[in-house]
């Protein structure tokens, strides 16, 4: 099932300054998060720039396009999220809670984009997306529950509530979403339908120690085993330090490092690790390149980075299979973004930032897989620019 899982931390209004505030990514340490997986639209043709060419698509430079009239903003609404894979708009009421769902399509793609949707959400932190649902995630933390609001893509009827158990931390999985919980010194892992709402354990581990068992953070499921993020005690006694690894479907742990400061972005079948955003004074360990924990192969890999110094930390963005991952480099004058081809271990594309918007207060980005292209969304105060650049 194609799928896409954004991660929005106790929302509002998601504020990342062009070119300097903070991207989507999957954050040990709750911050936010997008995860793209696959989609089966298919890929767009990148229009010529002739006079024959739909009127929609606005060349602004080689292979970057204008889509800004793709966008149909509701009165009141502020865009929280995009999912250019899965043809997926966002919008949040802030005052009245509620979250739309808007799908749309690419110029020149042919058909209807289908029905908009809707949920309330007192506390909103997390939305998921496949072909044929959509669940708004709030997590209340004060009572430490969550819940999912369900709609179906396919049946403009209204949302549907799943309260999951308290303290669930949700990844991705083979299916679907990925639940783990721990309870009575079990930490439980298990898979969600959210059309049924209804759950199938993986396995379970004993907590009793954890000089051995990692408590979960983060964690994405792969054909072979599950990529993770979590916190272990290095000895008895000692204080809990952030780590990462592999554990296959039995729960038996394959790999495991122990990494003091780390971000996680999933992706479906792995992790991709990058550095913390060090705090002033600081002293953090750093990667200086990009970590791969692949969960189909069972294996760690290193992404060597154009610019290691810049690139490692704050802004990536992983696509759907973890086929290609993008990051954002604003150390010189201008905000660079670089596309990385993992299976290649290169970069295969570089762009300056062509966005216009001069009163920019957030930035959001998303990669798709099959239209090999990202898609910037620059908002002001009372401007919004989507551009599309192709590679």
């Amino acid at each position: 099932m194609k799928k896409i899982f954004l991660y929005l931390v106790v929302l509002g209004i998601l504020l990342a300054g062009c070119g300097t505030g903070e991207e989507h990514t999957f954050s040990t340490s709750g911050k936010e998060t997008t995860l793209n997986i696959p989609s089966t639209t298919q890929p767009h043709q990148t229009p010529e720039n002739t006079g024959g060419a739909s009127e929609e698509w606005v060349e602004v430079e080689t292979h970057v396009f204008d889509i800004t009239s793709q966008i149909v903003r509701p009165s009141e609404y502020e865009l929280v999220d995009v999912s250019l894979s899965q043809r997926l708009l966002f919008w949040n009421n802030i005052m009245t809670g509620v979250v739309l769902a808007q799908p749309f399509l690419l110029p020149g793609e042919a058909g209807q984009p289908g029905p908009q949707l809707q949920a309330e959400s007192s506390f909103l932190t997390q939305i998921y997306a496949d072909e044929t649902v959509v669940a708004v995630i709030e997590e209340d933390y004060f009572s430490h529950t969550t819940t999912l609001k369900i709609l179906n893509r396919q049946q403009n009827i209204p949302a549907e509530s799943w309260v999951l158990p308290a303290r669930t931390v949700l990844g991705t999985g083979e299916e679907g979403l990925l639940g783990i919980t721990t309870e009575n010194g079990l930490q439980r892992f298990w898979r969600l339908n959210l059309l049924e709402q209804t759950t199938s354990e993986l396995f379970q581990q004993d907590m009793g120690d954890l000089t051995q068992i990692p408590a979960i953070l983060s964690a994405a499921e792969g054909a072979s085993g599950i990529a993770f993020t979590g916190l272990i005690a290095p000895s008895a006694g000692e204080t809990t330090l952030q780590c990462y690894g592999l554990m296959d479907k039995s729960g038996n742990v394959v790999q495991l490092h122990i990494m003091p400061e780390l971000e996680a972005a999933p992706y479906q079948g792995g992790l991709v690790l990058y550095d913390s955003m060090q705090a002033f004074g600081g002293q953090a360990d750093k990667f200086h390149c990009l970590k791969i924990c692949d969960a189909d192969q069972m294996t760690i890999r290193d992404l060597q980075l154009e610019s290691p110094e810049n690139e490692t930390f704050f802004h990536v963005t992983v696509s759907e299979t973890g086929k290609f991952i993008l990051t954002r480099d604003k150390s010189g004058e201008k905000l660079v973004y670089r596309v990385y081809d993992t299976d290649e271990n290169r970069m295969i594309a570089k762009y300056e930032d062509c966005s216009r918007v001069g009163d920019c207060t957030r930035v959001l980005v998303s990669i798709s897989e099959a239209d090999r292209a990202f898609g910037v969304l620059s908002a002001g105060n009372d401007s919004l620019e989507w551009l599309d650049y192709t590679f």
